[in-house]
């Protein structure tokens, strides 16, 4: 076997080990804080899907009010809203849009 062949098989032994591993990297490790709530099935398959995040790696704090950031990110991902598909003829500016949004207030600070 020479070294060529070698690194081919070391290779795609490697490419096929993370394709199986990836999947393992990315699952996601379910709230522990659902114990007592009702809707708590459909909280999972949320998760599963990518559309809301907990607060940490295993807490969902069912019964804190969200804030607006959190509102606005659950909008987004239910969406699935991405700037990546959307082709500008022009890049948009906030000059664009507001005329006091100039550049040279913020010298100023």
């Amino acid at each position: 076997m020479t070294i060529k062949s070698k690194m081919v098989s070391l290779s795609t032994a490697i490419i096929l080990t993370l394709t199986f591993a990836g999947s393992s990297f990315a699952a996601v490790t379910p709230f522990t804080d659902l114990t007592n709530v009702s809707a708590k099935d459909k909280i999972f398959a949320l998760q599963e899907r990518g559309y809301i995040k907990g607060i940490g790696d295993s807490l969902f704090a069912p019964n804190d009010a969200i804030t607006a950031a959190q509102g606005v990110q659950f909008i987004v991902n239910a969406l699935e809203l991405n700037l990546d598909t959307i082709r500008f003829i022009k890049a948009p500016k906030a000059t664009d849009y507001f005329a006091k949004a100039n550049v040279r207030y913020y010298s100023d600070l």
